[in-house]
């Protein structure tokens, strides 16, 4: 329950497996949470790397989750495994960076203006992309990417806008926008 800011790296710590900063109305900054299958922060513009991977196999990894609760916070995630990952932006204007495929994550938005940042290992999405994008990331109202992208837009309605980073945008494509989409 941490109501000013503060910084918590957690490299070392291999028997850490949760983290519960729920209460938390500061700004929390977490770093290095690997192998730390749940993390929660509470109400501040938080920031957070999530690097996790799930492991079928393993029982204490069948399954990892982040929640930042409210606050305009900027989450990055590096989601790896085939159990089940969830994470939980909250309320607030949040940036949710994805360092790897979307794959079994499941990331939601919450309320507010969020923008999702996806990563793009081709330049054309397949229909199994499309598919993940409307199944797996859910409350964006931004699709933004980090490298050059071709895109329908008539596939990833519920997205009111797009964006491609500087650098990206002289090889990427937009087709199909509507009339309700930028």
């Amino acid at each position: 329950a941490i109501t000013s800011a503060a910084k918590l790296d957690v490299t070392g710590l291999t028997k850490l497996t949760a983290i519960d900063g729920s209460k938390s109305t500061g700004a929390l900054e977490i770093t290095s949470t690997a192998d730390i299958q749940t993390v929660s922060t509470g109400a501040g513009d938080d920031t957070v790397s999530y690097t996790v991977t799930t492991d079928l196999a393993n029982a204490k990894k069948l399954s990892a989750s982040l929640a930042t609760g409210a606050g305009k916070d900027a989450i990055t995630v590096d989601a790896s495994g085939a159990g089940p990952i969830t994470v939980d932006a909250g309320d607030g204007d949040d940036s949710v960076t994805m360092t790897t495929a979307v794959g079994s994550a499941t990331v939601d938005g919450g309320a507010g203006k969020d923008t999702v940042t996806l990563p793009v290992a081709d330049t054309s999405f397949t229909t199994s992309a499309y598919n993940k994008i409307t199944t797996k990331l859910l409350n964006f109202e931004v699709l933004a990417f980090n490298s050059a992208a071709t895109i329908d837009a008539s596939k990833a309605s519920q997205f009111s806008e797009f964006t491609f980073k500087v650098g990206s945008d002289a090889n990427s494509k937009i087709t199909k926008v509507a009339d309700t989409q930028t």
